[in-house]
C-alpha cells in the first residue's frame, strides 16, 4: 500500500491535477490521502455508504475516504442520512 501511495505521489507531482475524482472504496482510492496532501480538492462519489460489518474490507476503505474528501457525493438517502449521523 505504501508503494501505491508513493506512485500516486509521483503522478500527482507531475500531472498537477485541479481536483480528484474518487469513484468507490477499492484501496486504490486511498489515493485521496495524497491529493490532500497536496492541497487537491477530493470528490467522492459512493460517500456515505456503509454496511456496517468489519469483515467488509472497503468498509474501513469507505470511513477513510469520506473523511479524507473535501466533497462528498452520496448516490441515495440512506448514504446521505448516514454522513450526517457521523
Amino acid at each position: 500500500m505504501g508503494y501505491c501511495l508513493e506512485e500516486v505521489e509521483k503522478i500527482i507531482i507531475q500531472e498537477k491535477p485541479e481536483a480528484c475524482l474518487i469513484l468507490g472504496d477499492t484501496n486504490s482510492a486511498l489515493s485521496a490521502y495524497v491529493c490532500r496532501k497536496h492541497n487537491i480538492p477530493v470528490f467522492h462519489m459512493e460517500a456515505g455508504n456503509r454496511c456496517y460489518s468489519d469483515e467488509v474490507p472497503e468498509e474501513m476503505n469507505r470511513k477513510i475516504i469520506d473523511s479524507l474528501s473535501t466533497y462528498l457525493l452520496p448516490y441515495t438517502q440512506r448514504s446521505r442520512e448516514n454522513l450526517l449521523m457521523e
